[in-house]
């Protein structure tokens, strides 16, 4: 048996069995394509932040999902807050400490900083998990009602009386 580990940055194994046509096979004499190779995906977490602002409670809302073919160990999740100038409003650390399994999503909701307008929250930053995709850890969440800031401000006009 084959008993060898991949490069942490492989993504599929291909195998070729007889990869020089060293052995005459039976579907060969018809002139058949040989079925000599395999491709194989290698099973990784997958974990993906779906993260919003929620105007009513004010807090950050969401969940990190495990969308992979693994349960993850344990990550640290940070939060970076910015105020309205761009500038720091704070940073925090969480430790999952049990992982997340395949298919089940970890529960967010945090109350940010009062001078917090926005909110860059990223999954596993120290990459402790090696994950299919490692670029869409990262989320950058405004902390303002987009729902309220996109409706026309309303004005009422008296209409004048002859």
């Amino acid at each position: 048996l084959w008993n060898m580990l991949p490069p942490s940055t492989a993504r599929y194994v291909r195998v070729a069995v007889d990869p020089n046509d060293q052995v005459f096979e039976e579907d060969e004499k018809t002139g058949a394509v040989s079925n000599n190779t395999k491709e194989v995906k290698i099973p990784f977490p997958e974990l993906a932040p779906i993260l919003s602002f929620n105007s009513t409670t004010g807090k950050v809302e969401g969940r990190i999902e495990n969308q992979g073919d693994l349960n993850t160990s344990a990550f640290i999740i940070k939060y970076e807050w910015f105020n309205n100038t761009g500038g720091s409003a704070g940073t925090q650390q969480t430790w999952v400490n049990e992982g997340v399994a395949v298919g089940v999503a970890y529960p967010i909701m945090i109350l940010p900083p009062i001078s917090a307008t926005g909110l860059q929250f990223t999954v596993d930053h120290t990459f402790q998990i090696a994950e299919w995709e490692e670029s869409n850890n990262i989320q950058n969440v405004p902390l303002v009602d987009i729902s309220a800031a996109d409706q026309p401000i309303k004005k009422k006009v008296k209409k004048p009386k002859f």
